[in-house]
């Protein structure tokens, strides 16, 4: 029993070392990811800010070389895994531009470095990111107010593993205020950390919930998003079946939450990893 208890007492206070794994910028890499936006002709505005105990945050505001006029302009808010930082999100977006942007939609990207990853200070946790999250989007839509003269007509949401139960728990509060949400996007995502810990480390269910110090909770967030209605379309939930970290099966648990609002996307053969790269299918997912 003592070794058990001792167990479970570990797990409870190594559990942010399994959930993030923050990694910070090489001077090579910033380089590169200015080089690639140059060389698309896209434009970078960079957010440095303060929220409550969080100081020197950052996020990221991609945008077309020339907003036009007569082209509607959606903002595409990105939250990675536990590993991805903001520049791996503009990569992702680059990549994918050329499915989605055409001569009357254009798109920008709004990508975050949680708390203690990146550019960012802190350690993260879930008010610590979901403080950032809102705060990095105020400043996204101040700074297209005040360049543009409007806001974008509506956001798309996306958020991949950990990122998934971000979007959710942050959607959930009502964030956009006027701004429409067009659709969420939930690739590979999980039901609860609290279940992910049952899967992965065999923690007994009934000790799971009790030791999840940060449980990110993507079922309870889905189920009270949904009956708010936020969202116009339906929520994509994009997943592997291969998946070898989260279970194909949680997010077919999810999209079970209701049927008439979320469709399952099953990618045969695609694993935890390289999901994000099925470009079209995304594409998809965010133009329809």
């Amino acid at each position: 029993m003592s070794v058990a208890v001792s167990g479970v007492l570990v797990a409870y206070m190594l559990q942010p070392t399994f959930l993030y794994f923050p990694r910070k910028y090489s001077g090579r890499e910033q380089s590169l990811i200015k080089h690639e936006i140059d060389r698309r002709g896209l434009r970078l505005k960079e957010f440095n800010y303060s929220v409550n105990h969080l100081a020197n945050q950052r996020s990221y505001l991609i945008l077309p070389g020339t907003v036009r006029q007569s082209a509607r302009l959606h903002l595409i808010v990105f939250f990675g895994g536990n590993a991805m930082t903001g520049f791996d999100a503009i990569m992702w977006f680059m990549s994918i531009r050329g499915y989605i942007d055409d001569s009357t939609e254009q798109y920008a990207l709004l990508a975050i470095d949680y708390p203690g990853y990146g550019h960012s200070d802190g350690t993260p946790s879930p008010d610590a990111i979901l403080d950032s999250a809102q705060a990095a989007f105020e400043k996204a839509i101040d700074y297209l107010n005040d360049e543009y003269g409007a806001k974008p007509v509506d956001v798309v949401v996306v958020g991949h593993s950990l990122g998934s139960a971000v979007a959710t728990t942050w959607l959930a509060g009502n964030p956009l205020s006027d701004i429409p949400l067009k659709t969420l996007i939930l690739s590979a995502p999980f039901t609860s950390v609290a279940e992910m810990a049952t899967h992965l480390f065999k923690v007994p269910h009934f000790l799971s919930w009790v030791i999840s110090r940060h449980n990110w909770d993507n079922t309870k967030a889905l189920k009270q998003l949904l009956d708010s209605n936020l969202v116009q379309g339906k929520v994509s939930i994009i997943h592997g079946t291969l998946d070898e970290i989260v279970p194909f099966d949680m997010g077919l648990e999810l999209s079970k939450i209701s049927s008439s609002k979320t469709q399952l996307i099953p990618l045969k053969d695609y694993s935890h990893n390289n999901i994000l790269d099925s470009f079209k299918v995304y594409a998809y997912a965010i133009s329809e």
